[in-house]
């Protein structure tokens, strides 16, 4: 039986022979994107890629691809701006596109703090003056030895694991279900 579902599944004629997918979803703002693409067989004159923002339907980049020997390929996108895009592949032949394929992701913006990663002491001693603590520069830090505890501490970690097949009822219920396959098949005439 599971045999007859891969060969269906293989014979499918609904499956398309070329796809396009990105590595992740979700890529931060100034993060290259990749797409990888599979075209089959090669049989196709020519491939077109499309990228989109899928905010104002504008086709960010368009650009003809060729896979290698094996049929794949990864395709390293410019960095884009923040926001959702939209990827299609497209094959032609004789003029006329015979196969597409989609994928999506989005980039997500760097917030403010990732922006400007420098260190503004202006701001902290307003901080700490204004809940009533103490800023100080690593210049005119003093810092005080902590007392070391002289005894070794441990931590164990301890985890029992035991097979499914050692609990008796998921013996029976796993021969139960061969059973019943073995015993369907065979009246049905497919054993």
């Amino acid at each position: 039986m599971i045999n007859n579902i891969i060969l269906w599944l293989i014979d499918d004629p609904t499956m398309e022979s070329i796809g396009v997918w990105s590595q992740r979803s979700k890529y931060k703002r100034l993060e290259p994107v990749t797409l990888e693409m599979r075209a089959g067989d090669g049989k196709f004159e020519r491939l077109t890629l499309s990228v989109w923002n899928v905010g104002n339907g504008k086709v960010v980049e368009r650009r003809s691809v060729t896979p290698g020997p094996s049929g794949r390929k990864d395709v390293e996108l410019k960095q884009l701006p923040t926001g959702s895009y939209g990827v299609k592949l497209e094959a032609y032949e004789d003029g006329k596109v015979v196969a597409t394929a989609h994928d999506s992701f989005s980039i997500s913006g760097l917030g403010l703090e990732m922006t400007q990663t420098v260190p503004r002491p202006d701001i902290l001693q307003k901080i700490a003056a204004a809940t009533g603590g103490n800023s100080l520069d690593y210049a005119n830090a003093q810092f005080a030895n902590p007392k070391v505890d002289g005894q070794q501490k441990f931590q164990v970690d301890a985890s029992v694991s035991s097979p499914l097949i050692s609990h008796w009822w998921m013996l029976i219920l796993i021969s139960t279900l061969f059973a019943s396959e073995w015993f369907l098949r065979r009246r049905w005439g497919l054993a």
